[in-house]
């Protein structure tokens, strides 16, 4: 996982850093295809669900 300060780029994986299409489509295509980013993921997912009120839609 990246651990970097810097801002967030759109068409960067923000777990490996490799490019990705697009900060939507092309996300969850990098991630269905990288099976250690998806786990980052759904980690990241279960964090934040309880910070969102309805959990996380997306």
């Amino acid at each position: 996982m990246a651990t970097s300060t810097n801002s967030v780029q759109p068409n960067q994986c923000p777990f490996c850093d490799r490019p990705i299409g697009s900060a939507g489509a092309g996300f969850m295509e990098h991630i269905e295809a990288n099976p250690e980013c998806n786990e980052a993921f759904e980690l990241w997912r279960e964090r934040v669900d309880g910070d969102m009120p309805g959990g996380w839609a997306g």
